[in-house]
């Protein structure tokens, strides 16, 4: 079977993760992508963590785990975009390029001669997506960008962790470099079915912030709804209960063990009562409804988890799936 993008040649100027990230998707999807990076060292990440083993005697370039993740399935080549010979190069690619993606900061492209701008100009076929903190224009535009700092201004941290806690915590993952990726990518597949459309070429500008804002769409959803700020609540959904984490039995290795329930329609939440032998809970007027169980969503909790002890949480898992 052809793949979705088999034939699209992408020129990859990003480094660190959204932008990899982007082009990655588009690698999955079939597209060949060119990944151009410093001479020398090439994208930072490569040595960032632990390093992968070498293929061969003959290789001789440094891969961590942390690089391999997003840059798999690309070409590599090493070009400096300050030496002239190797922009001849550069631009030899653009030339049968059907997509330029870059996570400079704003600005840099521009000093590089490779702006927008000068790009349409030259290269009308080609479409351009450029990844940032914050956007190409307006006042946040010029300051640097990294994931944490980005999950902080969304509002991710501050709905992420324990509601006793003074502060709230990063997500593990970096979400906002994966979801300005993400969004970047649906972005480029949308500039080429336009183009496919119409012959006209698009410049992409994704900002990580927005992406981010997107993604906690479910409490800023609810400020801008009702103008109640959505507390923290850990392992909990602000909409739906049963929704958390519960302690489980310990393994046969007497290791504690946990399990993820998330039982907000009528149907689910008979079946757990169900299997949990506790028909009675079905019967009690507090938890007849999703809004009742989300009031009293602590005694249900109690209930549960007493329950859920009499098993180890592989043995629920069977049970419940």
């Amino acid at each position: 079977m052809t793949a979705p993008l088999h034939g699209i040649v992408v020129a990859d100027l990003t480094r660190v993760l959204s932008g990899p990230w982007c082009t990655r998707i588009l690698a999955d999807l079939g597209a060949r992508v060119i990944k151009i990076e410093e001479p020398g060292f090439g994208d930072a990440t490569r040595g960032f963590g632990k390093l992968l083993k070498k293929g061969d005697a003959q290789d001789k370039s440094t891969r961590s785990a942390y690089f391999a993740q997003p840059n798999t399935g690309k070409e590599s080549i090493a070009l400096s975009l300050k030496n002239e010979k190797d922009r001849l190069l550069f631009e030899s690619i653009l030339e049968k390029a059907d997509v330029l993606v870059e996570n400079f900061r704003p600005g840099v492209m521009k000093r590089l001669g490779y702006d927008w701008d000068t790009i349409h100009k030259k290269y009308p076929h080609l479409i351009m997506c450029s990844i940032s903190g914050f956007g190409q224009t307006g006042p946040l535009a010029k300051r640097p960008a990294v994931d944490t700092i980005i999950q902080s201004m969304s509002g991710i941290v501050e709905q992420t962790g324990d509601p006793n806690d003074k502060t709230g915590i990063k997500v593990g993952p970096s979400v906002s470099d994966i979801m300005a990726g993400v969004y970047a990518a649906n972005g480029v597949q949308a500039a080429l079915l336009k183009r496919f459309r119409s012959g006209i070429s698009s410049y992409v500008d994704i900002s990580m912030l927005d992406c981010s804002l997107a993604t906690a769409c479910e409490p800023i959803g609810q400020f801008f709804a009702t103008g109640i700020e959505s507390p923290r609540m850990r392992n909990q959904n602000m909409t739906v209960a049963p929704f958390d984490i519960y302690q489980c039995a310990p393994d046969s290795e007497g290791k504690p063990t946990s399990i993820c329930i998330a039982g907000g329609s009528k149907k689910f939440f008979q079946k757990l009562c169900e299997e949990l032998r506790l028909e009675w809970v079905l019967k009690d007027k507090r938890f007849l409804k999703n809004a009742s169980r989300m009031q009293y969503s602590k005694e249900l909790r109690y209930i549960l988890e007493s329950a859920l002890t009499r098993k180890p949480a592989n043995e629920w898992c069977e049970v419940l799936n």
